[in-house]
């Protein structure tokens, strides 16, 4: 049986973090992982209240500055500071034709000439 947590990003058509413990983060990182491999185009909003997501930020910030995420990769999640502006990203999401990764792959081989080098 699918549990609920799997049914849920089935038929969503995006997902907002809001602050929380292990699990929303869980959840956060597997709709960003699945978005770059192409699995989903749903929006991903990263509602930022009163700063709780900071720190999670600038980890994703530095993953793309050592080069283990291009820096393309913010284009998977909005960073949202109020709800009002998290519902008008929602409002005006347009997904893009092919979510698919082309960060991970380069000529159908894995590229991994510039992980891990800044």
């Amino acid at each position: 049986f699918p549990s609920h947590d799997t049914l849920a990003k089935e038929i969503s058509d995006a997902s907002i973090s809001l602050s929380g413990g292990f699990g929303p983060l869980a959840e956060l990182s597997e709709m960003i992982v699945q978005k770059q491999l192409g699995y989903n185009n749903k929006a991903i909003v990263i509602l930022n209240t009163d700063g709780f997501y900071g720190n999670l930020i600038k980890f994703f910030d530095e993953i793309m500055l050592k080069n283990f995420a291009i820096e393309d990769s913010k284009s998977f999640y909005f960073v949202a500071k109020t709800p009002k502006e998290a519902v008008d990203y929602l409002l005006n999401y347009v997904p893009k034709e092919d979510s698919s990764d082309k960060i991970i792959m380069k000529g159908g081989k894995y590229d991994l000439s510039k992980v891990g080098k800044a």
